[in-house]
């Protein structure tokens, strides 16, 4: 009976991929929904083609629930690849062709026994692995959503009641055709009599995407499985995929032997579905500076010298409390520097720094980022972020963001734009957009920078300093002794209580004050480059120029 390809095997990867985590395989597929576009050029064309509705697709996605894996049966892929070459002869899409049995009885006679349910997927269209996936598991086609209904090569894929899979996969290039390059048959089966399998692929990543690719297989690897039930034994195929019949029970599985660069030990338990076990033989190439976590959430502490930080499964922390220099993290690049030495970080979603003053950057997902010591400056990201300065005077930046931000150190809490969701612990300042920002201060003496943009900046309590920077400014100190900066464009400054301070870049010479009715005051730049420019100020009881001071 035949094993799958290389363009086989990646198929049934994907396949169950998307039955261990139904929900997630949408982010796996689509790249930016709003705009359609896909993991591939081509998977980007069909969904603007087919005119997908996102939301709709998130939505049934987001209503299944996971499944055990499936396992390769030869039986399956006979048939399957029978009906991919009556497909290329008739030059026709169908599950039934001329002078063709029906499915249950194609699938019978190619030697499939015990049968208790059978299902088809077929594409004669498909491109690579991945689009023909895309292709089966989206199921784009002509309706008002862009999705079949009912979306039946899904659930076909999803189905829990299948334990089996056979695929035929044909290239077709002849230009007189219409169907090609690729038809893809998938034909899924359940059997009375089936015994659950240890499933799974040996692969070396060669591109570093945490996943097998056609072509990466690793074949000739011995997988033996160990445990009370027994010992058994088996090879990878050529694809690099491999498959064992086990008794239910706890068994310790060895891969060893062929091209892999070690050996890989592992406890698994089988009940009475298949469960799936995957070696990346770029795992086994250890460094004895590289450090790996588990399947749970792990406190990685970084050694001196920079290497490969790990979290695997779960959520993790990379600390970096022992660098005897600052750090600077970016998590979206993935890369730790301090001093002459550099980490990579893989599968990590929080860090700690040290206690020198870090730079640290999150990434799209939702982080802990604690700096520890001395002055950290925090740079915003995606996600629903924790921002923990510890001790010392501590920034977080929004300067990259896209839109205006609120963000709130009284409640420690962001609620708009880049913010929205993020917290704040022991953070003093807070450096906004150049959008229209809302900034608050807390009780302590903050500094909070506006950029460009027109910005709401409240210092509340403390001796806050303050800096609109561009734009129409509403600016506000609050308690305490403040020293604020309008900045360019027409600003309205309002001291609050206590003994507050308004900063010019200029010189006495080059403004104009004038005391209003109302108790206000009105400073005009009438010279230079912001002439015109006229500034509001309320509660103010000095002016501070680049030469001199005035009192209110």
């Amino acid at each position: 009976m035949p094993t799958p390809t290389a363009f086989e095997q990646e198929l049934l990867e994907l396949a169950n991929r998307a039955r261990a985590n139904p929900a997630g395989e949408f982010d796996e597929l689509v790249l930016d929904a709003a705009n359609r576009v896909g993991i591939t050029r081509d998977v980007s064309m069909a969904l603007a083609f087919f005119k997908v509705d996102m939301g709709v697709l998130r939505s049934q996605l987001n209503s299944y629930a996971p499944v055990a894996p499936l396992a390769w049966n030869g039986a399956l892929a006979v048939a399957a690849e029978a009906h991919s070459a009556l497909v290329i002869q008739f030059d026709t899409q169908s599950h039934r062709l001329p002078g063709e049995a029906g499915l249950l009885e194609r699938i019978r006679a190619a030697g499939y026994s015990n049968i208790a349910a059978v299902a088809e997927n077929v594409f004669a269209y498909a491109r690579d692995p991945v689009y023909a996936h895309a292709g089966f598991y989206i199921d784009w086609g002509n309706s008002p959503t862009g999705i079949q209904q009912p979306a039946g090569h899904r659930d076909a894929i999803l189905n829990r009641n299948y334990q089996e899979v056979g695929m035929g996969v044909l290239s077709e290039n002849d230009p007189a055709t219409r169907v090609g390059p690729y038809i893809v048959t998938q034909n899924f089966g359940a059997r009375r009599d089936y015994v659950q399998q240890l499933v799974g692929v040996v692969f070396d990543d060669a591109d570093g995407d945490r996943f097998y690719d056609a072509g990466e297989g690793l074949g000739g690897i011995g997988v033996t499985v160990a445990g009370s039930q027994g010992s058994y034994s088996t090879t990878t195929w050529a694809s690099g995929g491999y498959q064992l019949a086990l008794p239910a029970g706890t068994y310790t599985v060895t891969f060893a032997g062929g091209s892999l660069p070690g050996v890989h030990s592992q406890q698994i338990t089988i009940g009475t579905e298949n469960v799936k076990l995957d070696v990346n033989s770029g795992d086994l190439r250890l460094n004895p500076f590289d450090l790996r976590g588990g399947d749970r959430g792990d406190w990685l502490t970084a050694r001196e010298i920079g290497h490969l930080i790990d979290g695997m499964a779960g959520v993790d922390m990379a600390s970096f409390v022992g660098a005897s220099e600052r750090v600077v993290i970016d998590m979206n690049s993935g890369t730790v520097t301090s001093g002459s030495q550099t980490w990579t970080l893989r599968n990590i979603e929080n860090v700690t720094g040290t206690i020198f003053g870090d730079m640290i950057t999150g990434d799209a997902g939702d982080n802990l980022l604690r700096g520890m010591g001395d002055y950290d400056w925090f740079v915003g990201s995606g996600g629903n972020d924790t921002y923990d300065g510890g001790t010392g005077r501590d920034t977080v930046a929004y300067s990259s963001a896209s839109a205006g931000v609120t963000a709130n150190l009284l409640t420690g809490r962001g609620t708009l734009g880049q913010a929205n969701g993020d917290s704040y612990v022991s953070i003093e300042s807070l450096t906004g957009s150049s959008h229209a920002d809302r900034l608050n201060g807390d009780h302590a003496n903050n500094v909070l920078r506006g950029l460009a943009g027109d910005d709401f900046i409240f210092g509340n309590g403390g001796n806050d300093t303050i800096d609109g920077g561009a734009g129409r400014d509403y600016l506000s100190g609050g308690d305490g002794n403040d020293r604020i900066t309008g900045g360019a464009g027409n600003d309205t400054i309002d001291g609050g209580r206590g003994w507050d301070t308004a900063l010019y870049s200029g010189r006495v010479a080059e403004y104009e004050v004038r005391a209003n009715a109302d108790g206000s005051t009105s400073v005009l730049h009438s010279q230079g480059s912001r002439a015109d420019a006229i500034d509001l100020l309320l509660n103010i009881e000095v002016l501070q120029f680049s030469d001199g001071r005035l009192f209110l």
